[in-house]
Parts: C-alpha cells; structure tokens; sequence
C-alpha cells in the first residue's frame, strides 16, 4: 500500500539500488587496486617512476599509459637513459629494460625464472580469450617454426595464387583511380592467404568463414586489452566456437580418412594436417583442434595486417619508391616466377617491409617476461617475483649508435648495412638485439618465416600490379595511433588504386 501511494516513478526504488551497488562496487575494485598497487609499489620503489608513483593517483599515469604510452617511454629514455624505470600499465607496473648486458642477462635466464609464455598470456588475456590449453600446452608453436617453415618451398605459389585471387576480389584494378580504405581488405587479404595454408582451398575463400576469423582476432584483440583493466575474478571465460566448427569439422574428417587410407604423411602440407600429426588425447577433438586453428588465425591476422597497412602507408606517402622495388621485383619474377627462391632474391623488398617494421614497430615494449622468481640483474638491482618488465623498442630501433639518421625512413637502409657487413644477417626473419619486431632469442617468433614470406609476396604484388597514392596528396603519412602501449596504422585514411602503368 505504501508503494502504491508513492510519488516516485515506477523502478526508482531499483535504480537507486542499481546505481548504488554498482558505485560500491566500483569503489571495492578501486580500493582493491590501491591496495594491489601499493604492495607492488613497495617492491619496485628503487626504480624509477615516470609519472606519479603513489598509489591513490598512479591511476593518472594509467590513463596515459591508454592512449599515449609513447610519450611515456620517451619520457624515460630521456631521464634515465640507459637504466630501468617504470610506469603505470592499468593494474601492474611495467618495468622498462634499456640495458644492453641487462637485455642480454633477460635472454639468457631460464623460463623457470622469467616467463615469455606468461608475458604472453597477459598481454591478450589468452586463458580467458583463446583458452586454458592454448597457454598450457601449445605444441602448435613448433609446428610453425618447422613444419611450415620447411614447406614453403611448396606452398608459395599456392600462397601467391590466393593473394592474386583476394586482390582481384577487393580490390579489382581500374584505368581510373579509385578510393580504398584498406582496413577490412587487408585483413580480408591476410586471412584468405594464411588460410590457404592453414585450411586449405575451397574454405580459405568461404566468406563466412574469413569474416569469422577477422571478427574473432578483432574480438581476442579488444577484450584481451578490456580484460586487463579488471582483476581476474570479473573476466569472462571463452566464448563457444561453433561458428568455426561447422565449417572446419568436414576437414577434420577428410584428414582422418586420408590418414586411414593413404597414411599419416599423406598429403601432408596444411596446418589441419599438421595439427592432427602432433595432437594428443583431447587435443585431437574437434572441439580442441578448431581452437587451434582460431589460434594459429589470430596469431597470423593481426601482426600480419597491421604490419602490411604500416608498410603500405610507407609506399603511398613515398610513390617513387615503387620504381625501385619494381626494378629488383619485375627482374626476378620474369626469372623465377611467385616462388620461394624469387621471395629470398627480393633484399629491395625484403629491407621495405623492415625498415616499416623499425619506424612502426607494433609494440613500444618487445621481449616481455614475468619473472617467476626474484632476479638480481649484473649491476646489483633486484627485481621481484611478479615483475613484468619488456625491453624498449624505441631505444633499439632509434638510436643513432644502431642506425645512421634513424628518424628518416629508408627503403634500403638494411640493403646498404649487407653490402658494408657481408658477414653479419640483416634480412627480416633475422633479429638482433637492434631489432625487436619478432623478439629475440629462443623465444622469437615462431612463425616470422611465413609473415615474412606473405609480406613480401603482397608488398611485389601490389608494385607489379598497381599504382597508389595517398587521398590528400601532401605527401604526409598518414599518423599512426598509440593505444595502451601498441602502434596501430592509422584506421580512417584512404588510399588511391589504379592498375600500373608501365
């Protein structure tokens, strides 16, 4: 009765509930973060902040870290050039390494004492975005390094076909120049080509299957960076994969049947293949090996597309660079077709996609760990157990003791550095501590050798087959974007095609 004679509107009563719970909620998980911080804090109080240290307002640097993370690792080269510091990454500290023994020391310790599995594990939330037995027990990651490395040989002009096929697709070549926001077509492009040797053709081309691998490297990518705000009891499990199961279980099948009638090595060029020669127990459900699958996609997808749209935007703001990488790629083709040994001949493109990668690195930290153990480093500094710490890309890829001009970009800059070192690797799949895109040591990139090899059959492809300019014409980059620590090509610009005119 009291209710009824009320003046307040209907759900009021609720809202006001609503509101407060939720107020008190966010208020626990605040303070619960202070509290977190604060212990970390204590740990890390030798090494120094960038930023504000104290707790209560470390939120502030965090807000930075979001959305212009490069402005705070410059800040620490430049007040602390050659030594640690540290800032503010949402609910951890991250402790930067400029070091060169220090990097060295971090390379050598066991995984037993520092931790790339985990490093990358919190990076995109992996136990929660790609699922417990990814991080647990990933035994597709040899497989890239070995067997797919050793076949492509092979797959190559399989890889170029599918590339041929997607360009002609999204974007056909016209007299005319037209308008194109590649964003979507590249990743499109990716997937179809990393596909054709993953799932192989017809599958890699099915639309609702690419769009399904886009959308779900997309969706790994943005939770796995929402998740990281939140402590771990309010972070989701994975999502079913029904979508992609219905589509990869046909192949499954079949595999089983070739096994069955022709052997286990029969036919043995694809990552379904591959997967289902190394699985064991359960990972031989379909259910485990179409995680795989998503897995090994979201892995190629990403770095992949967002490295090819940086080195895009290098060829349309600098068009005259095309003619050069015409002269070496129109020569070698006409001599070895789209093959493999054509793609190991190409240094002009080979150098293009690294220096891209150099000025644009995907990452301002690279060769991240979690130390599982207290570490005492040569000059004496200890860091905790729990420490995330990550070396600086910028450091490495911008100095002028490892590059000569190292703000202006080159297309041949690693070209010139073979002819005056015969000696010493400068092609892309290489690393060094110079160069970090793929990591260093026995934990770098596994599959480097494939994107390496897909970059640079799509790089050739676009200078035989198109002409390209920027939309505004002036010449100018388009500007890259800084979220929460990564590099990402710029989304909105648009870029002119038209078929080559030789």
């Amino acid at each position: 009765m009291i209710s009824s004679m009320s003046n307040e509107p209907p759900g009021q009563d609720s809202l006001s509930r609503s509101t407060w719970m939720c107020l008190g909620l966010a208020t626990l998980l605040w303070w619960g973060s202070v509290a977190y911080m604060r212990s970390e804090t204590r740990k890390l109080r030798h090494i120094p902040t960038v930023g504000i240290a104290w707790p209560i307002f470390s939120f502030i640097g965090t807000i930075k870290y979001l959305f212009d993370a490069k402005s705070i690792v410059d800040e620490g080269l430049r007040r602390w050039p050659g030594k640690m510091f540290k800032y503010s990454e949402t609910v951890q500290w991250r402790v930067v390494v400029t070091d060169n023994r220090m990097v060295d020391e971090i390379i050598r310790a066991p995984d037993s004492v520092m931790s790339a599995q985990a490093a990358n594990d919190e990076l995109v939330q992996m136990k929660f975005t790609l699922g417990q037995a990814i991080t647990s027990h990933p035994y597709h990651m040899p497989l890239l390094r070995n067997d797919l490395r050793k076949a492509l040989e092979v797959i190559t002009p399989d890889i170029y076909e599918e590339i041929h096929a997607a360009f002609e697709e999204l974007i056909p070549a016209s007299e005319g120049w037209k308008l194109v926001n590649l964003n979507d077509k590249v990743m499109n492009i990716i997937c179809r080509a990393s596909n054709r040797v993953f799932v192989g053709a017809p599958l890699c081309r099915d639309k609702e299957y690419v769009d399904l691998n886009v959308k779900f490297t997309i969706h790994v990518l943005t939770t796995g960076l929402i998740l990281r705000l939140f402590p771990g009891f309010l972070r989701p499990i994975p999502k079913d994969v029904t979508i992609a199961l219905r589509h990869l279980r046909p192949a499954f099948a079949a595999r089983r049947k070739e096994v069955e009638e022709k052997g286990q090595h029969a036919d043995n060029l694809n990552m379904v293949a591959w997967l289902m020669n190394h699985a064991k127990g359960k990972e031989l459900e379909d259910e485990n090996l179409t995680m795989r699958i998503l897995a090994t996609n979201f892995g190629a997808i990403h770095t992949s597309s967002l490295t090819f749209m940086h080195t895009f935007y290098y060829l349309a703001a600098n068009p005259k660079f095309a003619d050069v990488l015409r002269e070496e790629v129109d020569e070698i083709l006409r001599r070895e077709g789209w093959t493999k040994k054509a793609m190991d001949e190409m240094v002009r493109v080979d150098s293009f996609v690294k220096e891209s990668q150099r000025l644009s690195p995907l990452s301002n930290v690279s060769v991240q760990r979690v130390l599982l153990q207290d570490f005492t480093f040569y000059d004496g500094t200890t860091l905790p157990a729990g420490t995330c710490i990550g070396l600086c890309t910028h450091s490495a890829h911008f100095s002028d003791a490892n590059y000569i001009d190292p703000l202006t970009f080159d297309p041949l800059r690693f070209v010139k550095m073979k002819a005056e070192n015969p000696e010493k690797q400068f092609g892309i799949i290489s690393t060094s501590g110079e160069f970090l895109p793929f990591g260093l040591g026995r934990h770098a990139c596994p599959g480097r050798y494939f994107a390496a090899s897909e970059l640079k059959l799509m790089l050739a492809y676009v200078v035989t087959h198109y002409d390209v300019k920027l939309e505004q014409g002036d010449g100018l980059r388009p500007k890259d974007l800084w979220l929460m620590g990564g590099c990402l090509p710029n989304q909105k610009a648009k870029v002119f095609f038209r078929k080559r005119r030789v």
